[in-house]
């Protein structure tokens, strides 16, 4: 079933950074009812004080707080904290934490999800930690966000209640916020949750591969498609489609620096451009296809994302907004990317590199298969 596309809206790119946490501040201090945020990083760090001293002063004005993070990427959220938040009134859930009768293998909350009185949504791939923010991090990781403001929101409200028990969503009112729809773009929320058989970003990106014509941009952190996706980029670039693949030079996972290696030398062959952001890591994930189509979150092109994740997405079907992501692409390139030339890339082959980059490739998809098969044998329980 393909979700609704909701028209009216307004939309912003934010980068990671001062733009996005200056940003996300001043809703915070606007904020009037009910703030929700939902985040699979939430560090106790500099930027991490900052944001909940923001919440803080919301809530002692009267703010409903409603905060979810991820209990295995948010450690710093303790008993003692979660109580200590709760003392101010907040509601503070941490999504699957780890007890023997209701752990999930690899079901992780990896939404970045901020929601403010029902009216504007923060939806992206930015979590809440310094290496975010740039606060006492020398090298800002480069990620991007969504600002959306317009009837679409009320989606993303449900979402947000959707992730609270029964008992507790009788607390929370719906809102009818009023809407300035001066600009209007249309857009649609896609969601992956394959243990709630929800697997619409993936479809949504087999079908702008699927559909492209003309080009195809692809901006990927922990890039590791499946097969069937790299099928199918092979076929776009077979009918003529340009395609282009920006990835990060550094990484903060084992191995997959490796496994991309291993990726190049397929993706080369078939004519594809990749460029390597060498300033930070690069953890951004969106795409623009032709002229109208668009997608930003925090979905990976991987089966972690796939299978064991939730994930969500907003799809922008607007010429104005492909043209204006296409401009900042561009313009990540000039600041900090490297072109990986194919034939010099192919002259630093040798036979160990390739068994090498192979095995780690192996060895991923290997431990993400056995991460499906759990999560697959769980869900038949």
């Amino acid at each position: 079933m393909q979700s609704t596309i909701f028209t009216s809206n307004q939309f912003q790119l934010l980068r990671s950074g001062a733009q996005y946490f200056t940003r996300l501040i001043e809703l915070i201090e606007r904020a009037a009812h009910t703030i929700h945020i939902q985040v699979y990083i939430f560090d106790w760090d500099e930027t991490g004080y900052k944001v909940i001293e923001a919440l803080r002063n919301a809530s002692a004005r009267g703010v409903a707080i409603w905060l979810v993070v991820d209990a295995y990427a948010s450690p710093g959220f303790t008993d003692g904290r979660v109580a200590e938040l709760q003392q101010y009134g907040w509601n503070v859930k941490r999504f699957a934490p780890f007890r023997i009768h209701t752990f999930k293998i690899g079901r992780r909350m990896h939404h970045k999800i901020v929601l403010i009185d029902g009216q504007t949504a923060l939806i992206g791939g930015i979590n809440i930690a310094n290496k975010y923010s740039g606060l006492a991090y020398s090298n800002t990781w480069l990620d991007v966000a969504a600002e959306i403001t317009g009837p679409v929101c009320n989606a993303v409200e449900t979402i947000c209640k959707n992730s609270w028990p029964r008992r507790m969503r009788k607390r929370l009112k719906h809102s009818s916020p009023s809407f300035d729809l001066k600009m209007p773009t249309k857009i649609r929320l896609t969601q992956n949750d394959w243990w709630r058989r929800k697997i619409e970003i993936s479809r949504s990106y087999r079908n702008a591969i699927r559909k492209s014509q003309n080009d195809l941009i692809l901006v990927a952190s922990y890039f590791l498609p499946s097969y069937r996706k790299r099928r199918l980029l092979q076929k776009a670039t077979e009918r003529g489609v340009f395609i282009t693949l920006i990835v990060g030079r550094l990484s903060d996972v084992p191995f997959i620096r490796a496994a991309q290696y291993y990726l190049y030398t397929i993706l080369l062959k078939q004519g594809i451009r990749i460029y390597e952001w060498k300033q930070s890591v690069l953890h951004a994930k969106f795409a623009v296809a032709d002229a109208k189509w668009a997608t930003i979150g925090s979905y990976n092109l991987n089966a972690l994302s796939d299978y064991g994740s939730l994930e969500l997405n907003v799809e922008i079907l607007d010429e104005k907004v492909n043209q204006d992501t296409r401009v900042f692409i561009q313009s990540i390139i000039a600041e900090g990317c490297e072109p990986v030339n194919p034939e010099s890339f192919k002259g630093t082959i040798n036979l160990f590199k390739q068994a090498y980059w192979w095995c780690c490739y192996q060895l991923l998809r290997f431990s993400l298969f056995l991460l499906f098969a759990f999560m697959k044998r769980d869900r038949l329980k």
